[in-house]
């Protein structure tokens, strides 16, 4: 298909600071980063070193969400590093890389030739991968697909001190630019009984944009430890 062979890649929840990972590159030129879910204040730092160097060379630093790439070409290895942690749902966020090297991208189809096509996607069967090839740029994307129907789901985690004051009500927020799937999502409510999750019935209300606000009564005090999954 390609003469773009992806070798380092990288699909990781982060939860705190600290080194994600070092991993080993061949013959890649160019590494793209995706954090998703990050709040504006956390930093990711990609560094690179030469084997059986002792000194790493910062190439990149990562500012809440963003999607950039990085030139990794005269390295053999590269190491992520959360600097500092800042998860836009106060939980966690999510960090993917892929690889690609810097060649022409060539794509094979029964009669050799691509007309005018301009890029290429590939989705896996369950819709939970995206690989996108780009011959314009040269690139290839590896990315989890979020919102817009994607198959994997949101999931927010919470406690009971982490219920909001509403009026006359305790209220749990999910915002749309942290959720990513728009203002027809599927909304599932469960409690934490005993470890076990039971789906539970709450006020849920989406506004025009998307985010979501479940809601429990304060009187009496009806607040739990539980989840809610979004997809």
């Amino acid at each position: 298909m390609s003469d773009n062979t992806l070798v380092y890649a990288l699909n990781q929840i982060v939860t705190a600071p600290g080194s994600i990972g070092i991993g080993t590159i061949k013959d890649e030129g160019k590494i793209r980063f995706i954090t998703a879910g990050a709040g504006p204040a956390n930093v990711v730092r990609v560094r690179a070193r030469i084997n059986n160097q002792n000194t790493w060379t910062t190439l990149l630093d990562l500012t809440g969400n963003t999607n950039q790439v990085v030139d990794i070409f005269t390295f053999d290895q590269v190491e992520v590093i959360c600097l500092v942690f800042d998860a836009a749902n106060g939980i966690d966020f999510k960090i993917v890389a892929s690889s690609f090297d810097g060649a022409q991208l060539y794509i094979s189809t029964p009669d050799g030739d691509l007309g005018n096509i301009s890029g290429l996607t590939f989705i896996s069967s369950d819709n939970s991968i995206d690989i996108s090839a780009d011959p314009l740029t040269n690139t290839i994307d590896f990315i989890a697909l979020g919102g817009g129907g994607g198959a994997v789901p949101f999931v927010v985690p919470f406690l009971i001190a982490d219920w909001g004051v509403g009026t006359g009500t305790y209220d749990i927020l999910s915002l749309e630019s942290v959720h990513n799937k728009g203002t027809d999502a599927t909304i599932q409510v469960f409690e934490d009984v005993l470890g076990i999750f039971e789906e539970v019935e709450t006020i849920i209300e989406v506004n025009g944009t998307g985010d979501i606000t479940i809601k429990v009564s304060q009187s009496p005090d009806l607040r739990f430890n539980g989840k809610l999954i979004i997809s």
